[in-house]
């Protein structure tokens, strides 16, 4: 689960990336723009923070700019909408040197918005509902509600203000997890990758394991483990490489070991998933979507931009 940055482009007609898909998993990454996240049905496991945690069928979370953060699907099948934004759009009632820093998450219950999440996520559906229309119609509507999702973040949510961020990049600490990230998917063969990385940074063992923490709610080992098993899948899907083979240059020490922690994260074993990769849809980048029935995202949409109440519709 290395970090990378991931780019996102906006349609010109209005500033944000509006999609939904069915998410197989989403390697740790970061990038410039806000992105708010609905899970329409089933579950995901978020990696962000000192802990990992999981949001359900309903739950909505908004994952600032900057912030270093990865997704992993569970048992349940899902379905997720996507708002990916700029933080220009808050220009116009912030310094060019300062950024909002939202708290908006439906399982955090320290920072309650001072309207209900199911305000944020009626809106966010009916931007979902409307970008996914076409003609100048649809979009002027969709402009003119991420003009209101922006007003409420900043009149609704609880938020802090930092400072300096436009030109320092992602913080200090943010930074290096990001480095580390990289590093351990150049050099995944490693058989001794850890100690090699703490070698490499010049850092103390227990203190990257709390900046890793506090970062992403991952150990150095859980975060080498979650790598390997995204280059083995990769290489399970795009090579007819055995899976021996594929252990080796994944960095694991037999087939066995590779087998077992496959099929710890995953639930099935490798040759299973190549059986079923083809079946996949699978995005360039950090991303990895799965085939999604355009029906059944239109009527979950519809749902739940009709029912203040959602808790009915979804299990």
């Amino acid at each position: 689960m290395g970090s990378i940055f991931e780019s996102v482009e906006h349609k010109r007609v209005y500033p944000a990336n509006v999609f939904v898909v069915n998410l197989e998993s989403s390697r740790l990454h970061w990038h410039y723009d806000y992105e708010l996240m609905v899970i329409l049905r089933g579950s995901l496991q978020v990696f962000c923070g000192p802990e990992p945690y999981i949001l359900r069928g309903g739950d909505i979370v908004l994952f600032n700019s900057r912030v270093i953060h990865g997704l992993k699907h569970t048992d349940e099948d899902n379905l997720c909408l996507f708002i990916q934004f700029p933080p220009s759009l808050f220009d116009p009632v912030l310094d060019h040197q300062q950024e909002y820093y939202f708290y908006l998450n439906s399982t955090e219950k320290n920072f309650t918005p001072r309207k209900p999440y199911e305000h944020f996520t009626k809106l966010a559906v009916n931007i979902g509902i409307s970008g996914r229309q076409h003609g100048v119609t649809a979009d002027l509507r969709t402009h003119a509600l991420i003009q209101t999702l922006i007003a409420d973040l900043v009149e609704y949510a609880e938020f802090d203000i930092h400072s300096g961020h436009h030109t320092n990049g992602i913080d200090s600490i943010g930074k290096l997890i990001s480095n580390v990230c990289l590093y351990i998917d150049n050099n995944i063969q490693d058989g001794n990758l850890a100690e090699s990385t703490i070698k490499h940074f010049k850092i103390n063992k227990k203190t990257l394991y709390r900046y890793l923490k506090e970062t992403i709610g991952q150990s150095l080992k859980g975060l080498i483990d979650a790598a390997r098993i995204e280059k083995s899948k990769q290489l399970l899907r795009e090579s007819n490489k055995p899976p021996v083979i594929i252990a080796d240059e994944c960095g694991f020490y037999s087939e066995v070991t590779f087998y077992r922690v496959f099929k710890k994260e995953t639930g099935i074993t490798p040759r299973e998933f190549r059986r079923g990769g083809s079946s996949l849809l699978m995005a360039p980048g950090v991303k990895g979507y799965l085939n999604s029935d355009e029906h059944i995202i239109a009527n979950l949409l519809y749902q739940y931009a009709e029912n203040v109440d959602i808790s009915h519709i979804v299990q």
